[in-house]
């Protein structure tokens, strides 16, 4: 379990809070991590949010955020893909070595 995990952790406080950062992290895009038929929708509405943000800061005469930036997008699979691999995978692989339990996770990623 978690909790057994966090206890053998050797250097204490600094460990467990990194633990428990990761996996909370790991939660949060988890959606990554499921198969492609629902991760594919989560990936399309989480895009159009960046972009009308973007929008938003084109229209306050702000510098668009990349990611946001609709002029730029080339495709769905596209922007997965660089999630996918700048910063989804190293957290699913890292994750799975001290916590088996998120190899599943892992490997759907990749997958995907």
């Amino acid at each position: 379990s978690v909790a057994t995990m966090l206890s053998q952790l050797t250097r204490g406080m600094e460990d467990r809070l990194l633990l428990l950062k990761s996996i909370l992290k790991a939660a949060d895009i988890s959606n990554v991590a499921r198969p492609w038929s629902l991760a594919s929708r989560w990936t399309s509405a989480v895009v159009e949010e960046f972009q009308s943000q973007g929008d938003q800061e084109r229209d306050l005469g702000l510098e668009v955020t990349p990611i946001g930036d609709r002029t730029k997008f080339q495709s769905l699979a596209h922007t997965a893909l660089g999630f996918d691999d700048f910063i989804a995978i190293d957290l699913f692989e890292t994750l799975a070595m001290v916590v088996p339990g998120a190899r599943p996770m892992e490997i759907q990623l990749k997958i995907n």
